[in-house]
C-alpha cells in the first residue's frame, strides 16, 4: 500500500519542536476518536517521555513505529529493552516496526553486531526493522556493507528534495518501505506569519503560498501533493489537533484528482531545510 498515513506523536502530551505545539490530553482523545474508523500508523520513539501515556490511549500496538537511539550503555541491550517494554505494558502483539535512529553507530566496530541484534527483534517484537535518518545520510555506506533493512524513514518536502533526487540517481537501492517525515518542515511552511528567525527565507516560503493560491489549492494541499506524487509507502504528519488531522485526510482525497503541476522550489540551504540547524 502506498502513501500510508502516519501520525507523528512527539508533541502528544509534550512541548516539541521550534514552535512548542503541545497536544493536550483532551485533544489526544479527540484525535483517537476521529481515527477510530481510519487506516493509520503511529510514529513515536522509545526516547520520548510520553510513550507510556501513548500506550494507555492507543492500545492497538501493531500500529506503532518505534524509533530508538542507541548509546554506549544500551547498544548491546536492544532485545532486552523491547522485551521489558512489552512486559511492562502487557503487550502481546508485535509492533509495526522498530527503527534505529542514530545510524552513525552502525559505522562503529560493533555496527554489524547491532544490526544482527536489530533483526533478532523481528522474531519476537516487531514485524519490520529499519532506520530513521536525514536525507540520504549513511544509506550508501549501509548498502556497501550489505546491511539491508525493511524500512527507512527520512525527511523530504517541497523545499528539501535531497532524498527524492538520491533515489533517482541510485535506482539499485531498494527498501520494502519508505516513509517520509518533515512534510511541513515542522509546521514552518504552514505558518501564516513567518518567524523572524527565517526572515532571510521569506521569499522562498512566500512563493509556495502564491503558487498554491494561483492553482486553487491550500498550502497544505500542495505540500502533501509534493510528497504524494512520489508514491512513497508512508507519510508522517505532525499535528496540533483533531481538525488538522481531518484536513490532512480531506486534502489527500482532493490531491488524488490533481493533474501534474509544474514547479520547482528545491532549496539547498541547510539553515532552512535542516531543523537540526535551527
Amino acid at each position: 500500500m502506498k502513501n500510508k498515513i502516519i501520525i507523528g506523536t512527539a508533541n502528544f502530551f509534550n512541548d516539541y519542536g521550534l514552535f512548542k505545539n503541545k497536544v493536550n490530553h483532551k485533544e489526544v482523545y479527540l484525535i483517537k476518536k476521529y481515527l477510530k474508523e481510519k487506516k493509520f500508523l503511529l510514529d513515536t520513539s522509545f526516547n520520548y517521555r510520553n510513550l507510556a501515556k501513548l500506550f494507555k490511549v492507543f492500545t492497538n500496538y501493531s500500529k506503532y513505529i518505534i524509533k530508538i537511539s542507541l548509546n554506549k550503555k544500551n547498544k548491546n541491550k536492544l532485545e532486552k529493552i523491547f522485551q521489558n517494554l512489552k512486559l511492562k505494558h502487557n503487550i502481546k502483539k508485535k509492533f509495526y516496526a522498530i527503527l534505529l535512529h542514530n545510524t552513525e553507530i552502525l559505522k562503529t566496530k560493533e555496527g554489524r553486531k547491532i544490526y544482527q541484534e536489530l533483526y533478532k527483534l523481528k522474531k519476537k517484537v516487531a514485524k519490520k526493522v529499519g532506520i530513521s535518518t536525514y536525507g540520504a545520510e549513511n544509506i550508501e555506506f549501509l548498502q556497501k556493507k550489505k546491511l539491508k533493512f525493511d524500512m527507512i524513514q527520512t525527511n523530504g518536502n517541497i523545499l528539501d528534495n535531497r532524498f527524492f533526487q538520491f533515489l533517482k540517481t541510485n535506482r539499485k537501492i531498494k527498501f520494502k518501505e519508505i516513509h517520509i517525515r518533515s512534510i511541513f518542515l515542522q509546521g514552518l511552511l504552514l505558518y501564516k506569519k513567518i518567524p523572524k528567525k527565517f526572515k532571510n527565507h521569506f521569499h522562498n516560503i512566500n512563493q509556495i503560498k502564491i503558487f498554491s493560491k494561483r492553482n486553487n489549492l491550500s498550502v497544505l494541499d500542495l505540500l502533501i501533493y509534493h510528497v504524494y506524487k512520489y508514491e512513497m509507502h508512508g507519510m508522517v504528519f505532525g499535528v496540533k489537533n483533531k481538525s488538522e488531522i481531518a484536513e490532512i485526510f480531506n486534502s489527500i482525497k482532493k490531491i488524488k484528482k490533481i493533474k501534474k503541476l509544474e514547479y520547482n522550489y528545491s532549496n539547498s540551504n541547510l539553515s532552512l531545510i535542516d531543523p537540526r540547524r535551527w
